[in-house]
């Protein structure tokens, strides 16, 4: 029990009277009291459930992870897909302007080749007149033939003369004719040919123009799905710094609650107050010591060793300001001889939070403080829990 002994168990005479060590019993058990009703905040199950938290949001870290590489390859693949299309598109635009440009000129030659036609069909015209004269020309000789057998005619030399020259006319009209169809064919040839290699070139641009218009239709999908798996993944992205940031959250949170644990931090508790030690552990001297005084400079912070829960904060007599904190409900932390403090009952503190100003300390003969650690209603020695720093 934090007795009177055990506050001024180390020799020290105070000015006034120190209180029965029922009062001060009494004063402990009210603030245990307290505790027992005001549940605490730092319950173990807390740093569990924090654990498994942690261990979801990385199993949310990890989908996250794998969500994001997957959205990389399909990024990736798309961009593939994306150059692939725009390269065919480019190569299929080239062949169109290719075949355009020889229909152009198929066209162009079509063209020339009806003109040829038309000259032809006016050159056939003109046979045509050609042939009709000399036909009126015979046309007086073949009468006269058939009407009087030849009779007529004056002598052989005539006649063969006539002949001579109608059988001219006759192959004349009859090359004629001959040079007017050969030619009138080989120019429906070569236009039946262009116009066949006309069709062709237009059914090769149509279906070159089909492809291109489908590979820009794929190119606008490709477009859409990239844009699409880039915000999926902007949002896995943002998705995954939240949950890094949560669970960075939560292991700070961790590592405050596992610095809540006073019973892992042996030999690494912080002193309250940097000074000169007066007085130190001595269960068995007359009067024992079950705590540490320590000499400081007027107005030295005194400062929590670890979290805690403040369950007293008010002057006793022949003490001063006296602040007890409670730790995991098992150890408790005193602090005597202050000259004010800024805490109140129910209150968290951290470790390194100030708990009040260094005060007129007997043991000191000035400014200090009185330090003890207590396991349930037990003194422990602090020299095995504090650091080696004083």
């Amino acid at each position: 029990m934090l007795g009177t002994r055990g506050l001024m168990g180390h020799g020290l005479t105070v000015g006034h009277a120190a209180p029965s060590a029922p009062v001060w019993l009494a004063l402990l058990l009210v603030a245990l009291c307290c505790l027992v009703v005001t549940p605490a905040h730092a319950a173990p199950s807390s740093e569990k459930e924090l654990r498994e938290a942690i261990s979801e949001e990385r199993a949310r870290e990890k989908a996250r992870r794998d969500s994001l590489a997957r959205l990389s390859a399909q990024e990736r693949s798309l961009n593939a897909n994306l150059a692939a299309a725009e390269d065919r598109i480019a190569l299929l635009e080239s062949k169109v302007a290719k075949q355009e440009a020889e229909l152009a000129l198929l066209e162009s030659a079509v063209g020339d080749v009806r003109q040829a036609l038309e000259r032809l069909q006016k050159d056939s015209d003109a046979s045509e007149a050609e042939l009709a004269r000399l036909m009126s020309m015979l046309w007086p000789l073949h009468v006269r033939q058939d009407g009087t057998g030849g009779r007529d005619i004056e002598d052989w030399q005539t006649a063969e003369r006539e002949y001579t020259w109608t059988q001219e006319i006759y192959r004349s009209i009859e090359t004629h004719r001959a040079e007017l169809r050969h030619q009138q064919e080989a120019i429906s040839a070569s236009l039946e040919k262009r116009e066949t290699l006309m069709a062709e070139v237009r059914t090769q641009v149509a279906r070159i123009s089909a492809d291109r218009d489908s590979l820009l239709q794929d190119k606008l999908r490709f477009r859409q799905q990239l844009s699409d798996v880039r915000r999926e993944k902007q949002d896995a992205e943002g998705e995954l710094r939240d949950v890094l940031a949560l669970i960075q959250e939560f292991n700070v949170r961790l590592e405050q609650m596992a610095g809540r644990d006073i019973s892992k931090m042996k030999g690494r508790l912080p002193w309250p107050a940097e000074g000169r030690v007066v007085r130190r552990w001595a269960p068995e001297a007359n009067p024992p010591v079950r705590g540490v005084g320590i000499a400081l400079r007027e107005g030295t912070p005194v400062r929590a060793v670890a979290w805690g829960k403040v369950v007293h904060n008010d002057v006793l007599r022949g003490f001063g300001r006296v602040v007890i904190l409670m730790h995991d409900k098992a150890y408790y932390t005193l602090y005597a001889f202050l000259a004010d403090s800024p805490l109140r009952v129910g209150q968290e503190v951290g470790a390194g939070a100030a708990v009040g100003a260094a005060g007129f300390y007997p043991g000191a003969d000035g400014p200090g403080v009185y330090f003890e650690l207590r396991f349930h209603q037990k003194a422990i020695n602090p020299d095995g829990w504090l650091t080696r720093a004083n």
